[in-house]
């Protein structure tokens, strides 16, 4: 970055160049290039070779790990970063394909490959905070800021000004950058990995494709909006502009977001009216937990029907006048529905007083009315949905991603299969018609009681669900169900934070697992943990033979946001062997 002393620098380079045209001149008629440059190529990192320096502006006194922290969350891809403390802008290195793929009509400019990517990248982050400051990314050349305030459309759904094809470009380019992450943090090892020679710089495995959302505007199952202020005071049900750690607790309306339903919107509407015209206890405040009403959420399936959730706290109000409020509010919504106004199948209270944003997925709910759960459809299978059950967000997305795992499973009838992480059961059922046996491992003890019914409903047999640690029920599940000889293959589908490392420490340990297909929805944490699972073996936290990586696809759930799951197939021994066979 440039210092106070650039400007000067840059004159007198000026008027060299003024008194030297002779010297300029040799210098053309030299190797074609000037000395400044020859310098600046001496100088430039290797590794920064088919990227393109950017600035980050307006973030004096955040430090560069509180700025990686932020990019990270955004999943903007990212080759380097520089930051110094006290500075105000910090240097960001984006990917800069030099083949122009393709150009787009976007704010009546052409851009090429690159600049879709440095428009998605701008998208995402110009407008939000880190720290309490407000991020612009601006070319190098760029001396002017842009007004970068952010709708709440915007900060939700950072890339719905751009094309859909558009947003795919952008998603490859973000999953190529992990991917190659994953080829230089293994390349620094002591050790030496004959597969990672051929991967020379790029990425550790083919990314084949991403594949489409077959829906793209209103495609969310689940929404859960916060109760807060906007920026007039007024009650309102929707979104956070930004992190409360940033500064802004503000909330807005959702009505422009696009992945939105019109019956969550509904809802939200609804509840909105009710807080600002039917009751008078306050929204809940993060700032000094004050306030009563703290989140409302909304699940709804392809066949129309509508759950909704009403959270609040009891901490701050006498009850007699939290249960009137609780009963103008169920009449308030009852009279919506009565009219036609809305629809809704079950209303549920969730009382939680908790100073943390979000309650356990074990917090009890009250069913006020309706039914207690309502049930999906996904590959021809029926999955019950309970008002904290886990479910994929984007049903048909979810449906592309499931038939992908199972394909990738490969399943002849004679496999056992570990579903780790299994939640409800969706990935295990759905592949169970092609499996010898299904484990499903499950931390929570409620959605593991979910799976069992939906293996119930669907008349699936050959399942079996654990409740317990990953790290300790894996060793369990093999030793029970896994004869000599006989296959096994591993199915991931983590939280967004990953595996802990005990359980890839279980992964690498059994010996039977020779497959392993990792679905991730946060493809920056999977870097760390596909080091893990591919590093040499050191007799210490890298037991056992490392997995290799096969082949990677993205699968798009989260149309107009930067966010895509990540699909990984893993493989070591014998089914490593017959692969690499078969190629030849």
């Amino acid at each position: 970055m440039a210092d106070d002393a650039a400007p000067a620098k840059r004159e007198r380079d000026e008027e060299a160049e003024n008194v030297e045209p002779s010297k300029r001149q040799r210098d053309a008629d030299g190797d074609g290039s000037t000395s400044r440059q020859k310098s600046e190529a001496a100088t430039k990192d290797p590794s920064d070779q088919g990227f393109k320096k950017l600035l980050i502006a307006g973030i004096p006194g955040v430090r560069q790990d509180a700025l990686q922290g932020s990019l990270n969350r955004s999943a903007i891809p990212f080759h380097r970063l520089q930051k110094k403390k006290m500075d105000k802008e910090a240097e960001i290195w984006l990917p800069d394909d030099p083949v122009i793929i393709r150009v787009t009509i976007l704010s009546l400019l052409l851009f090429s490959a690159s600049d879709i990517c440095f428009q998605a990248c701008k998208l995402v982050l110009n407008g939000t905070f880190v720290h309490g400051r407000k991020m612009q990314l601006k070319d190098v050349e760029q001396s002017t800021e842009e007004d970068s305030a952010r709708t709440l459309s915007q900060q939700v759904t950072a890339l719905a000004d751009l094309s859909y094809e558009d947003q795919i470009y952008f998603k490859e380019h973000i999953l190529h950058t992990s991917l190659r992450r994953v080829t230089s943090d293994l390349s620094k090892s002591k050790y030496e990995l004959e597969w990672l020679k051929a991967c020379s710089r790029g990425p550790c495995c083919k990314l084949e494709k991403v594949f489409h959302s077959p829906q793209i505007r209103g495609y969310r199952n689940k929404n859960e909006f916060t109760i807060g202020y906007d920026r007039d005071g007024k009650a309102t049900v929707g979104f956070r502009y930004g992190r409360f750690a940033d500064g802004d607790s503000s909330v807005g309306s959702a009505d422009q977001c696009l992945h939105i339903p019109s019956c969550a919107l509904k809802v939200a509407e609804v509840v909105t009216d009710f807080l600002r015209n039917h009751q008078k206890l306050e929204c809940w405040g993060a700032a000094k937990h004050t306030g009563t009403w703290r989140m409302v959420t909304v699940r709804n399936n392809s066949d129309a029907d509508v759950i909704a959730v009403v959270q609040y706290s009891s901490s701050n109000a006498k009850k007699e006048e939290l249960d009137d409020a609780l009963d103008c509010l169920d009449k308030h919504i009852r009279s919506k529905v009565d009219a036609g106004e809305m629809a809704l199948t079950s209303l549920f209270f969730q009382e939680y007083n908790d100073v943390s944003n979000r309650a356990n997925d074990d917090c009890p709910v009250r069913l006020v009315w309706g039914n207690p759960s309502f049930h999906e459809t996904l590959m021809n299978l029926q999955f019950r949905i309970s008002p904290s059950a886990f479910f994929q967000v984007n049903t048909k997305g979810a449906e592309v991603l499931y038939g992908l795992v199972r394909d990738w499973v490969g399943a002849t009838g004679t496999e056992t299969v570990l579903d780790v992480c299994c939640g409800t059961g969706t990935i295990g059922i759905c592949i169970a018609s092609g499996a010898r046996k299904v484990i499903g491992i499950e931390l929570c003890a409620p959605a593991i009681e979910d799976a069992k019914l939906n293996a119930e409903r669907n008349n699936i047999t050959n399942c079996e669900f654990l409740v317990g640690k990953a790290e300790d029920q894996i060793d369990a599940a093999i030793s029970q169900h896994v004869k000599d000889g006989d296959k096994c293959v591993a199915v991931v589908d983590p939280p967004r934070e990953g595996l802990h490392w005990k359980v890839i420490k279980a992964l690498r340990m059994s010996k039977e697992i020779e497959r392993i297909v990792y679905v991730s929805c946060n493809h920056v944490a999977w870097v760390e943990q596909a080091r893990q699972l591919c590093h040499p073996s050191d007799d210490s936290r890298h037991p056992g033979e490392p997995f290799e990586p096969i082949k990677a696809v993205g699968v798009d759930l989260f149309p107009h946001t930067p966010h895509v799951e990540l699909v990984v197939l893993l493989e070591r021994g014998n089914t490593l062997k017959d692969t690499k066979a078969s190629r030849l």
